[in-house]
């Protein structure tokens, strides 16, 4: 138990290193490599997918798009019945894929994230979906889609569904 959890601090030290501002790449990198091979060890498949979408979102910070899908399809059907984690990991691909031009797949990954996110009630997850659907939407001069998906983020930070 002890060793599966040194693996995970190491996997907990790599996403503060991704939060920080600006991300140290680097740093989150070295502890992510200590991280799976602890845990393919001694670890689950569920902490190895853990690795494998953090790996995902280092490298989409990174600008390793087709790295970063790979990581994300590694990761997704591991998550099995974690939701909100298969939502994360759509979330990432949808980014990956818009990053290498493809659109339509990049589209239905998000919206697919969207909808689990909502599910979830992870709201402002949810509204990051529906920004970078906006996003791609402005990218190709579809203005009009892009009003509607950046509208549906706004809607899914309802003021008066929160506590803030």
């Amino acid at each position: 138990d002890e060793r599966r959890n040194v693996g995970r601090l190491h996997l907990n030290t790599a996403f503060i290193c991704l939060e920080a501002d600006p991300p140290r790449t680097q740093e989150a990198a070295l502890h992510l490599e200590v991280a799976e091979v602890r845990l393919r060890v001694f670890g689950s498949e569920a902490d190895l997918a853990f690795v494998w979408s953090e790996r995902g979102r280092l490298a989409l910070l990174e600008g390793r798009h087709d790295d970063a899908l790979r990581e994300v399809d590694r990761a997704l059907p591991a998550f099995g019945e974690m939701h909100g984690e298969a939502a994360r990991c759509l979330y990432l691909r949808g980014r990956a894929l818009a990053g290498l031009g493809r659109i339509d797949q990049a589209r239905e990954a998000l919206e697919q994230a969207a909808g689990a996110f909502g599910r979830e009630g992870a709201r402002q997850q949810q509204a990051a979906c529906y920004r970078e659907l906006g996003e791609i939407d402005l990218a190709v001069g579809d203005v009009d889609a892009a009003i509607r998906a950046l509208r549906a983020g706004l809607n899914a930070l309802d003021p008066r569904r929160s506590r803030a």
